[in-house]
């Protein structure tokens, strides 16, 4: 079961039979969280409802221990036996207590899940719930943001409120399955990995994170988690999954990973650390493919990975959709982050000839199919446990999603949630979009032209996509990229598919190339880069349009803009504040 209730500092829940405060957006999450569930209360409750009746749209049982008691619409239980009697007929998931006090005080025992809102006042009170954050069986998963009541709805003005989520700790094992609809606490994030290493004991840990510019991933605060539980008891190394990226500066990693030491950072060169543990088939390929590529694809992982000195192998990843492999992360993490240059090329490549439309957002694309195969055949007896994150955005870290585990139905768990909360569907394509970079995340067009590939299925043919890119100031995150990037541009699908097959450089550098094809609007929109680190020449030279970025911020008003649909001087833009996190499309008849 599940109850449902607002309280203040103290805990308290009423005063003379009334609640303490109405606030409309409490109210509004009741209804939500209840409708069409089963929600049991006292009779004392069922006198407070408008009119005295039973809740509309919601099948309701009242505890009452009079046997002439019939209300209309209700259900009576005349004792806790008999309540739970009736409840057998129904799903416990979708079972809500509701009030009042000495409901609570009888039936939170019973309870696995408890949703509060938090009026941050003291209120005169004569009836109160127990304080769970007393009480070692319950833990705070999640918890939003800090709103302030409205004084035009709401009973007062001026008053901050929160909405929480409580669980009840149970012995559980791995695998760890947590969801919530607000932002999981770090304290139940701690709980998680705990059982992790209750269950693992490791003596010798290599932890696989994401680096710096997955900033809101979860990642950097998991690893800092992990570093500190473990630490004194075994050895434990940090390894980043780079993939292609250039290594974190000691700026970047203390942003990310915050006191844990720079030197423990050990760093994966996807050219010259790995080694090739096998081929996934050309036969295989062809078939996942459509006969898109035949080759067979090598599988190349860092040899840390393969030396046996790890008894745990801990990667931690986050779910998004994501351009080569349809959804990050899971194998993922292992295959490109810690992958080599065989492996990256040949899926980066696949992915690209097989169409980015048809790939990013789905699972089972063909890249992620070879990723499943090399994980079958290739690193099954590796001591590997994914720990995957989702977020939802908003520039901030907002974990809702958790998952420690080695399964793939964690994983597909993990992209049902994803694609709940970072796939947006909007009602009308984007005539003119404007995207922000972060300055400390994106250093390059290699990681920036996410603002392409993330919004071009929601871009009007002949608008303009806005990047303003205060931190770019440069093309790829190598030497050899950037200079690929420089000599060939962004330049189109198919005259790229035209140059592998010609110029051997690109054909030594898929990867590279499949990053031309993913950086280019194909003539379909307009790409203006406003790069704060690069020439109005270089950026014009590989296929944008420039215009200064702190110019452009001030003209569209940048510090004042909504995500979402803006007007700004009579014009309607879309705007965006972090493309990493989301995938916009849209899907009308004319996309």
């Amino acid at each position: 079961m599940k109850f449902i209730v607002a309280v203040d500092k103290e805990w308290g829940i009423g005063y003379k039979g009334d609640l303490l405060a109405r606030v409309r957006a409490d109210l509004a999450r009741f209804r939500r969280l209840t409708a069409g569930k089963v929600v049991v209360y006292g009779s004392n409750t069922l006198a407070t409802f408008p009119g005295g009746k039973a809740l509309p749209k919601r099948t309701n049982i009242v505890l009452n221990w009079d046997m002439d008691y019939h209300p209309e619409g209700a259900t009576v239980a005349h004792s806790l036996d008999e309540l739970f009697e009736l409840l057998e007929a129904y799903d416990t998931d979708d079972v809500f207590v509701i009030g009042g006090a000495s409901m609570y005080r009888q039936l939170i025992p019973y309870c696995d899940v408890g949703f509060i809102t938090f009026f941050d006042k003291s209120y005169e009170k004569d009836v109160c719930i127990p304080d769970l954050d007393k009480d070692p069986e319950w833990i705070r998963v999640s918890k939003s943001e800090t709103f302030t009541s409205d004084p035009d709805t709401d009973t007062e003005a001026g008053l901050e409120y929160y909405f929480t989520e409580y669980r009840r700790v149970k012995p559980t094992r791995l695998p760890v399955s947590l969801e919530c609809d607000l932002t999981i606490t770090p304290e139940a994030v701690s709980h998680a990995l705990d059982k992790l290493i209750e269950e693992k004991h490791p003596k010798s840990v290599l932890i696989l994170p994401p680096d710096h510019t997955r900033a809101f991933s979860g990642g950097g605060m998991i690893a800092n988690m992990l570093w500190h539980k473990l630490k004194d008891a075994c050895r434990v190394d940090i390894m980043p999954a780079l993939g292609t990226h250039a290594p974190m500066t000691r700026e970047e990693w203390s942003s990310f990973f915050g006191d844990i030491p720079y030197e423990k950072m050990i760093i994966h060169n996807w050219r010259t650390d790995v080694e090739r543990v096998g081929d996934v088939p050309g036969g295989y390929v062809s078939e996942i493919s459509g006969g898109i590529s035949s080759d067979p694809i090598p599988v190349e992982l860092d040899r840390r990975l393969l030396g046996g000195e790890y008894d745990l192998i801990v990667s931690v990843g986050q779910v998004v959709p994501h351009e080569v492999v349809g959804m990050a992360n899971y194998s993922k993490n292992i295959f490109v982050g810690c992958g080599g240059s065989g492996m990256i090329n040949a899926s980066h490549m696949l992915g690209a000839f097989y169409g980015m439309e048809r790939i990013m957002g789905r699972d089972h694309s063909p890249v992620r199919k070879v990723f499943d195969y090399a994980e079958e055949h290739f690193i099954a007896d590796l001591p590997i446990t994914y720990i995957l994150t989702v977020c939802a955005g908003g520039g901030r870290t907002d974990i809702r999603s958790l998952y420690i585990g080695r399964d793939r139905a964690l994983f597909e768990k993990a992209v049902e949630s994803s694609r709940r909360l970072n796939l947006d569907s909007v009602p009308r394509p984007f005539t003119k979009a404007v995207v922000a970079l972060d300055k400390d995340e994106f250093h390059s067009t290699w990681l920036g032209n996410k603002a392409i590939y993330r919004t071009r299925m929601a871009m009007a043919r002949g608008g303009e996509l806005i990047i303003i890119a205060p931190g770019v100031s440069r093309f790829g995150e190598d030497k050899e990229n950037d200079r690929l990037i420089r000599k060939y541009g962004y330049c189109g699908r198919e005259k790229v598919l035209e140059l592998v097959k010609t110029e051997e450089e690109l054909k030594a550098n898929l990867s590279a190339a499949a990053h031309l094809i993913h950086g280019s609007a194909d003539g379909k929109f307009r790409v203006t880069y406003c790069a704060g680190g690069l020439t109005e020449a270089e950026v014009r030279s590989v296929g944008f349009d420039y215009a200064d970025p702190a110019e452009t911020a001030k003209k569209y008003r940048v510090s004042e803009l909504k995500p979402g649909y803006n007007t700004v001087n009579g014009e309607e833009i879309f705007y965006i504040s972090d493309p990493a996190q989301g995938l916009w499309i849209y899907e009308g008849e004319d996309s």
